[in-house]
């Protein structure tokens, strides 16, 4: 995982492939944006370009719902007594997916590119994870559909790892859209670099030094849209304990002939039929863009 040339000098960046590595499966754009890339895609002008959707009564009641179910996996998962404890949203915006904690006595942080004011005067808006007041912190850490936009997903798993309090968990939900990357050819977002399985959202967080407490894929609500994602809880593992974050989970599917090594619930029914049709091998281009 982090794999992947970034784009250079003349590279024409309407020409992409998306890869998959041999080794453990994780499927990402090739080459990957740049620096100046990733800068356009989330300035305020680009920003102020896309369509957002109408804030009607059904987009405040799916995203309300949506929240209570973030929370609820979270309590499940913390350790000990569930009040006065942390939390960091890291993506998150203003705050709005976090701001139930704040009722349960929580302390609650966002960190966000975007310079939008937290929802609440009480949540924290913290601009850099990496300081040093930050490391060790956080009881919890929220990171929702926000990988699949990082270039290196192990050092940001990393650098979530050490934000977080000694057996801190966190929350990771990722949109699942390589079925239709494969059979009607869409990339997705264009600020997707890349597609993600239950078996890589495992195996990335296992290799990141979590382990694994919580994994399921199926349908969200996302405002008005209902999306297929993958959600996992990752606690943070420390030294004394003796599994080793190493070994690879049992259900990523293994090199076969042909096929692509993306998990078994992709090389199963209708994914199956479709990588052996275009006959999809380890490491190579599955899709053009542009």
């Amino acid at each position: 995982m982090g794999h992947g040339p970034r784009h250079g000098e003349g590279t024409d960046a309407a020409t992409q492939h998306v890869r998959c590595c041999r080794v453990c499966g994780f499927a990402y754009r090739d080459p990957v944006w740049n620096d100046a890339d990733i800068d356009l895609f989330y300035s305020a002008e680009t920003w102020s370009l896309i369509p957002k959707p109408a804030v009607t009564d059904e987009t405040i009641r799916n995203n309300v719902e949506r929240r209570g179910g973030i929370r609820d996996v979270i309590c499940k998962h913390v350790q000990g007594d569930a009040t006065r404890r942390s939390i960091i949203d890291i993506g998150g915006r203003d705050g709005f997916y976090v701001a139930p904690f704040l009722d349960e006595e929580w302390h609650v942080a966002v960190a966000d590119l975007n310079e939008a004011e937290p929802i609440d005067a009480r949540i924290e808006k913290v601009s850099d994870i990496s300081a040093p007041e930050v490391q060790g912190r956080f009881d919890a850490v929220v990171v929702s559909h926000v990988l699949e936009h990082v270039t290196d997903p192990m050092a940001f798993l990393q650098a979530i790892r050490a934000v977080l309090a000694p057996y801190g968990v966190v929350y990771v939900e990722v949109p699942f859209e390589l079925v239709a990357l494969l059979t009607r050819n869409m990339f997705g977002d264009p600020t997707h670099v890349s597609y993600w399985t239950s078996s890589t959202v495992e195996l990335a967080l296992e290799r990141s030094g979590f382990r694994v407490e919580h994994l399921r894929r199926g349908p969200t609500t996302y405002d008005t849209s209902r999306l297929e994602t993958v959600v996992a809880v990752g606690r943070r593992r420390e030294a004394a304990d003796d599994a080793d974050a190493d070994d690879a989970p049992a259900d990523v599917a293994t090199n076969g002939p042909g096929l692509w090594p993306v998990g078994r619930e992709l090389l199963s029914g209708a994914g199956a039929r479709v990588a052996r049709r275009l006959r999809l091998s380890p490491g190579a281009t599955t899709r053009r863009a542009g």
